[in-house]
């Protein structure tokens, strides 16, 4: 069920306010990143660059970029995996002056003890 909701945020995401957004939507998201199914977490990485373009620039910089950052943090592969697949996507809906954020994670996937991910990331 949890998975299936995440699917809904883009629509919300889309009608709601931008403080709307802020109070009701963020908290979603800072959940399912948090949350103990991997599922619930690789669905949010599938959909998060999704997301970001719904939410606009300025609530990407401000809070979505740190929580996109612990998606490529992740325990479990297939998480890292799809926050990389969203990675370039993702790219477009920060600022420049944000790019720095991500650098050091995406050095960390480069020395990832997974083949897979390492790979993924080249």
């Amino acid at each position: 069920m949890r998975v299936l909701c995440l699917d809904s945020l883009r629509q919300l995401a889309r009608i709601l306010q931008k403080d709307e957004i802020k109070i009701h939507l963020i908290p979603l998201i800072i959940a399912a990143t948090e949350d103990k199914s991997w599922r619930v977490r690789l669905a949010l990485s599938k959909n998060f660059a999704e997301l970001t373009e719904a939410f606009g620039k300025e609530t990407t910089d401000v809070s979505l970029i740190q929580i996109f950052t612990n998606l490529l943090r992740d325990t479990e592969n297939d998480v890292k995996i799809a926050a990389i697949a969203s990675l370039s996507q993702f790219i477009k809906s920060i600022s420049p002056d944000k790019m720095s954020i991500l650098i050091g994670p995406i050095q960390n996937l480069a020395k990832d003890g997974s083949a897979y991910v390492r790979g993924k990331v080249y």
